[in-house]
């Protein structure tokens, strides 16, 4: 493309090299489209059809351009794109342009993710051996869990934060990764893998409140007092041990904190913790 272009633009008009111009900055600017197979051809199909009615040759090649870019608006409200006799000449370089910034954001996007989820499961699996605190980042500690959970939550749950500017702490980081791995993974489970989870952290006096919220069918209130009793789940035989809650409440206990929850039939459940700075 690099040797192409310069040889190709002298061979446009100067109103071609505008419109070229143009059209190349709305199509590398233009958000990624994510459109079904069945969305995309109707898309298409019917660019096709408004090409042809308006005698363009090749009209199912720039159309398929067209849409690749997210730029088929242009094509239905530019006359003068239409007119262009380099039509297809400027799509398909226009297509080669695009398609090497989108396989850059790519890539770029999943170095990013690569590099998270190593930093996360370096947190994760640091083990405390001398059960001393150390200086933790709560918001850090979320994000490391939330990290491991990206392709659990990436297909169905919105994930809200609501972080506030917070002053690290002396705590046990790996059991605080513990009790945010459990609450998540119990407010996905919830949700059964849809809907919004949203965690709020903030600073009250000299504690922190952490809150975990879902979209679930939420906690019958007859058992809400049983919920952090040893072996006691409301999940189906085999998919709990009955321990998770128990394990979070001694981590919260270890740390002179407090966690409860507030829970309302139909629209789902909050667990708070509170730990002091």
């Amino acid at each position: 493309v690099l040797h192409d272009l310069p040889i190709f633009l002298p061979t446009l008009t100067e109103t071609e090299r505008e419109l070229f111009m143009h059209i190349m900055q709305e199509a590398l600017n233009a958000p990624q489209a994510y459109l079904t197979n069945k969305e995309r051809r109707q898309i298409r199909q019917a660019l096709e059809t408004f090409l042809e009615e308006n005698g363009i040759k090749q009209a199912y090649e720039i159309a398929d351009f067209a849409v690749e870019m997210s730029v088929q608006n242009k094509i239905y409200t530019n006359s003068a794109l239409l007119a262009c006799p380099h039509l297809y000449e400027m799509m398909q370089m226009l297509n080669k342009i695009t398609t090497i910034q989108r396989g850059n954001q790519n890539i770029q996007v999943a170095t990013d993710r690569a590099s998270k989820i190593i930093f996360a499961l370096k947190n994760f699996s640091r083990q405390d051996h001398t059960d001393e605190k150390a200086t933790t980042s709560i918001n850090d500690s979320i994000e490391t869990v939330l990290t491991l959970y990206y392709n659990q939550i990436k297909q169905g749950v919105d994930v809200v934060r609501h972080f506030a500017n917070l002053p690290e702490i002396l705590a046990y980081p790996d059991e605080l990764v513990q009790v945010w791995t459990n609450l998540i993974h119990n407010a996905i489970h919830a949700m059964e893998g849809k809907g919004t989870l949203t965690i709020t952290t903030q600073q009250e006096n000299h504690k922190i409140l952490t809150s975990i919220t879902d979209t679930g069918a939420g906690i019958p209130t007859d058992i809400q007092d049983k919920i952090f009793n040893a072996f006691f789940t409301t999940k189906k035989l085999g998919e709990g041990s009955g321990l998770g809650l128990d394990i979070v409440k001694k981590i919260i206990d270890k740390h002179v904190g407090k966690i409860w929850l507030e829970s309302e039939a139909g629209k789902g459940t909050t667990f708070f913790v509170e730990i002091p700075i």
